[in-house]
């Protein structure tokens, strides 16, 4: 494959990205040359507050760039720091995939366990503000920037979410965020089931150590799951693709303007059985070149909604500064020139969420914990628990007052997961209302597909 790297992601920065060596060669000085100088000139006379040539020289670069699509920008070396941090599976942060959706950033996906998901934070969750700073037009990079930072330190986020008129706020405590990427499992008896969140640092070699196991228990039926993947390398589509594939079965096309198309093909026998995969809305980029790369085969097929349509491809080139330049190259297709971009993947089966009511979820006050709740408490965490408790099927009035019917309710709750029962809140028992509430949102809007496809895989 050309360059050093190709990713294709949506993850903690959405982009599909190619990175060779080497820089562009010098522009000849032109009129526009003299207006930019200018213009430099001009603002550092005459604007209100000092600023320096570096500081416009920027804004400049970030300016040109980002007039052309969603994905170029200029990246500062914090930036290009950030945006190869962003790819591994184990970083410091709140724990949620973001993507470009101007003037803000849009809530991909919240990852499970994360201070995000346990403050109540949703996909599709607008970003407006960040530590009361707007960062109306600001790039991916930069707001990931602003948001990321150690473990133990506070970001306050302001949320524009769909369906309220009045912005959110939430106040973040980061942590060390570790993503499990493949996660696999057998499934009613005999159907290998593999969960992608991501296509990541070595998950090519975890997914292929899954198919292994499955083969080595005779199992001829497989579940690839790519609900909610918003991507990742290139290079790991590619390899798992050529885990399932038969030799020789065409993979992808990178389609260039000035150079020659790339073209991978499968180098190895793949997974001989047959193959449902699984594909969302929020199934972007990488996976969206697996999907391709699968769909229309005879023992395969693809079930779930149209799949998000990222298509493009990256150049990104580090500077002798340590500054970066992230720019569109090229876009990619599948095989048969199956068209992605702003398109995206239309499934052989469609299973769309019907009409399930996610309001419950989405009108979730955050839950902190802050200590055990006293009896006839108000506050926030009352109401965030009578709210949860009643998505787990206790009955109560949402009043916010900890109150005795609350803790009658809290009690039943603790003797069901087996910890003791004493009607009061420890950290133990919130985690694990956390974790089950997180477990029925997925149930409510991603069982169906599944059920379809293990409906399909039975009957082959």
């Amino acid at each position: 494959m050309k360059g050093i790297y190709r990713i294709l992601t949506l993850c903690l920065l959405m982009l599909t990205l190619v990175i060779p060596g080497g820089f562009a060669a010098e522009a000849e000085v032109t009129m526009d040359t003299e207006l930019l100088e200018w213009m430099r000139g001009y603002v550092k006379e005459n604007y209100y507050l000092e600023v320096n040539d570096a500081q416009l020289t920027e804004g400049m670069l970030k300016g040109m760039l980002e007039t052309l699509d969603p994905y170029s920008t200029y990246l500062t070396k914090d930036e290009m720091t950030e945006l190869f941090q962003s790819l591994n599976n184990s970083f410091e942060g709140v724990g949620m995939y973001l993507i470009e959706a101007r003037p803000y950033i849009r809530v991909h996906k919240v990852i499970p366990g994360s201070p995000a998901e346990k403050a109540g934070i949703l996909a599709d969750d607008l970003i407006v503000s960040v530590d009361d700073e707007g960062i109306h037009g600001q790039s991916l990079e930069v707001v990931v920037a602003k948001i990321k930072g150690p473990a133990g330190t506070q970001v306050k986020l302001g949320i524009q979410r769909p369906g309220k008129t009045s912005e959110l706020t939430f106040m973040l405590t980061r942590d060390k965020i570790t993503i499990e990427s493949v996660t696999s499992k057998v499934v009613e008896g005999s159907i290998g089931y593999i969960k992608l969140e991501d296509f990541g640092l070595g998950v090519q070699d975890k997914f292929r150590q899954a198919v292994s196991g499955f083969k080595n228990r005779g199992i001829k039926k497989l579940v690839v799951d790519l609900r909610g993947n918003p991507g990742g390398y290139l290079d790991a589509a590619v390899d798992i693709a050529d885990t399932l594939l038969p030799l020789g079965s065409k993979i992808v096309t990178v389609d260039y303007r000035r150079e020659a198309d790339d073209t991978e093909y499968a180098k190895r026998a793949g997974f001989e059985g047959d193959i449902a995969v699984l594909i969302d809305g929020k199934s972007a980029s990488a996976s969206e070149v697996l999907t391709a790369a699968l769909i229309g085969r005879e023992n395969i097929k693809v079930f779930g909604e149209t799949s998000y349509g990222k298509g493009l491809v990256q150049e990104v080139r580090r500077l002798s500064t340590g500054d970066g330049v992230k720019l569109t190259i090229a876009e990619y297709y599948g095989p048969n020139g199956l068209k992605i971009q702003g398109v995206g993947i239309a499934p052989d089966v469609e299973v769309i969420d019907k009409g399930s009511d996610l309001s419950p979820f989405k009108a979730l006050a955050p839950f902190y914990y802050t200590g055990p709740l006293k009896t006839g408490e108000t506050s926030v965490s009352a109401l965030a628990l009578q709210q949860r408790l009643n998505i787990l099927g206790y009955d109560l009035q949402l009043s916010g007052v900890f109150d005795s019917e609350t803790q009658l309710a809290l009690s039943g709750y603790e003797q069901k997961i087996n910890t003791q029962v004493d009607g009061l809140l420890d950290e133990t028992v919130k985690k694990s209302i956390d974790r089950a509430i997180f477990e029925r949102y997925n149930q409510v809007v991603a069982d169906e597909p599944l059920v379809k496809s293990l409906e399909w895989l039975k009957t082959q």
